[in-house]
């Protein structure tokens, strides 16, 4: 038995050449687009560090004091009641006032026949 191989190796092509123009105009498009994107970046990471140092140069200011409030009014003066004040409507409403206060705080809240029922209830829990 003969054998009859024929293995063909594949045969290389050249590669073709671009022009030599064209691969350094390409290199220098993208240079220069790395050397605006380093411009930018140089320039924001300056305008960032100058802001800083503005900020914290500043002095701390002083806080400010305000007076509190105090809880009861402060006296005033003796005053002339107004006319209104003697009439007999007037002084009727302040005593149904009066005595409406006093009704509102002598009121007791609880009340002991409003409590909850007890639940007992047979849950099983031990």
């Amino acid at each position: 038995m003969e054998n009859n191989l024929n293995i063909e190796s594949p045969q290389v092509q050249p590669v073709e050449k671009l022009p030599h123009d064209t691969c350094k105009q390409q290199t220098r498009t993208s240079r220069r687009a790395e050397l605006i994107a380093a411009i930018i970046v140089v320039a924001i990471g300056s305008l960032l560090l100058s802001g800083f140092r503005i900020i914290s140069a500043r002095k701390p200011q002083a806080p400010v004091v305000t007076g509190k409030l105090l809880p009861y009014p402060s006296p005033t003066s003796a005053r002339l009641p107004s006319l209104l004040a003697s009439q007999g409507a007037f002084l009727k409403f302040v005593s149904d006032v009066a005595s409406l206060s006093a009704s509102i705080s002598n009121y007791v809240v609880d009340d002991p026949s409003l409590s909850p029922p007890v639940l007992q209830l047979p849950l099983g829990f031990q």
